[in-house]
């Protein structure tokens, strides 16, 4: 039987929570599904960052639209390979644009793509630096600190 999250609709094989449409729709019709939170609904509700992305330079209120929509996509590219890779929430904090990460290799792949848009400099501390297996349980947070 498998397991669906009703928040967001990945399905849990019994081994790992992916995203299917079409068998989404064929679970649904048939009603062969428990209701289920998967982990990154979890994380998210019980608000556990586990990357925190530091942002800072003197563009960055200015293209503020611009960046976030960036780091959006960048998203999207790293949940299509992780259920895992979701941002909590993205907030100013004085000149920061701080984003706050549900899994550690998100936030690492925030600072790196910055670091590739737009140069400037990258540094990644905690969490063995994001460097480890793409499981459930990495939890010790990773701080990655981006700037012009």
């Amino acid at each position: 039987m498998f397991k669906v999250c009703p928040q967001c609709n990945y399905i849990y094989d019994g081994k790992k929570w992916f995203q299917d449409d079409e068998l989404l729709k064929k679970i649904n019709r048939h009603n062969e599904a428990q209701k289920m939170l998967c982990t990154a609904c979890k994380r998210i509700r019980d608000k556990i960052a586990c990357g925190i992305v530091y942002l800072e330079a003197d563009f960055l209120k200015q293209k503020e639209e611009e960046v976030k929509k960036f780091i959006r996509k960048e998203e999207e590219v790293e949940q299509s390979r992780n259920h895992l890779s979701r941002i909590l929430r993205i907030y100013w904090d004085n000149n920061k644009l701080v984003v706050e990460t549900i899994n550690q290799q998100l936030a690492v792949h925030i600072g790196k793509k910055m670091k590739k848009m737009y140069g400037g400099h990258l540094e990644i501390t905690g969490g063995q630096s994001g460097h480890h297996s793409r499981g459930e349980d990495d939890r010790e947070e990773v701080i990655v600190k981006w700037h012009l």
